[in-house]
């Protein structure tokens, strides 16, 4: 509006005297719900009727005084390069898939398709809806897991809403950057927490087990030390079988667990903090900027389908990579994929603040090629 009211304020418009441009100026136009257009000026209002008007010479003046307007006022190039995009947007036949894989549409959409990706391989996925899980292996009872993945999903919500008001002053690669960044630390974090822990099963953690559990079977493991979750599994495999010690898993690892839990808990929080801030709301404003507007909706759709799909593979994976790597080294997987990604983004992804969608699109998408 204040672009628009800039350009009414340079309109002179005379009804009686069509071709002269020295008598009021216009404060404002409105369109009315029968198609008048009434036009506000220093002398009171004036009322072009658009059903019947639009060939009379009034409204041609009217309309060439807005295009010299446009030719000579500063802001007039993105004006016009603005109306030329609404042009082709509304001349514009239906896309085909095939045209976001045309050679002049490979950059953009490569970056599109790897930052979608690299949004999954992180593991936010895996944190949000295993969290109880998680914290089970620390030790901590199934009880108070659920209370943390709750501290979870409120802190997600916060630093969301939290990300709304500073992305337009901060910028979107710079979110992205010190977001990745903030997560790879975070998953050294879980990593070491993990990587340090021990368990053991000695007479106090025997007395939290529930009766079922035939602790005469478990007696060889009574008393050792493992230094590692996936020794410790399993080992109550081999002496329970393995449908019985995957029953009780929790139970056992709860009573045996010993690490520092406040560790797990922090580093949790600041990984799904840095990604609420940053790439988890951040990737789909950068992908409205980002596309040409003849393929955005169709792109999106498509990088959507990329990023959809890895979320279903990283969660499916997730229980098999506690199982046969262990937590350590499954969140040393990720913060890797953390670190790729950081790279990625440096080298690769623009930053589209304050740059207009016709500005972007002449950047990234090479004609010459397509």
């Amino acid at each position: 509006m204040k672009v628009l009211d800039k350009v009414i304020r340079q309109f002179k418009y005379n009804q009686e005297d069509p071709n002269s441009l020295a008598n009021n100026y216009i404060s404002s136009l409105h369109k009315d719900s029968k198609n008048r257009l009434w036009i506000a000026t220093k002398d009171g209002m004036n009322m072009l009727d658009l059903n019947q008007s639009l060939e009379k010479p009034q409204f041609l003046s009217f309309k060439y005084i807005f295009q010299d307007t446009l030719q000579n006022w500063p802001g007039g190039i993105q004006m016009r390069a603005i109306e030329k995009s609404i042009q082709q947007e509304q001349e514009k036949e239906k896309v085909h898939i095939k045209e976001i894989f045309k050679k002049n549409m490979c950059l953009v959409i490569v970056v599109g398709i790897i930052v979608a990706i690299f949004q999954q391989l992180v593991g936010i996925n895996s944190v949000m809806f295993y969290a109880p899980m998680i914290f089970e292996q620390t030790g901590i009872g199934t009880d108070a897991s659920f209370l943390q993945a709750i501290l979870v999903g409120l802190v997600n919500l916060v630093f969301t809403v939290l990300a709304m008001f500073i992305i337009d002053r901060l910028g979107r690669k710079p979110m992205l950057i010190y977001g990745m960044i903030g997560m790879g630390i975070s998953m050294l974090l879980l990593t070491y927490g993990f990587k340090t822990a021990s368990y053991t099963l000695d007479n106090t953690a025997l007395e939290q087990l529930p009766s079922a559990i035939q602790t005469s079977k478990i007696a060889p493991v009574i008393g050792q030390t493992f230094d590692n979750d996936l020794d410790f599994k399993a080992a109550l495999a081999q002496h329970l079988g393995t449908e019985t010690a995957k029953q009780y898993e929790a139970n056992l690892v709860t009573a045996a667990a010993a690490m520092d839990t406040s560790l797990i808990l922090i580093g949790i929080l600041l990984f799904v903090s840095f990604y609420a801030v940053s790439i988890g709301p951040v990737m789909w404003v950068l992908f409205s900027e980002l596309f040409p507007n003849r393929i955005r909706g169709l792109a999106i759709s498509f990088v959507g389908l990329v990023n959809l799909t890895f979320a279903f593979l990283v969660q499916l994976v997730f229980p098999w990579q506690l199982s046969n790597f262990g937590n350590a080294l499954t969140f040393l997987l990720y913060a890797i994929f953390a670190v790729i990604g950081l790279l990625f983004i440096i080298a690769k992804v623009p930053e589209t603040k304050g740059k207009s969608l016709e500005e972007l699109e002449a950047k990234l998408v090479n004609y010459t090629n397509g």
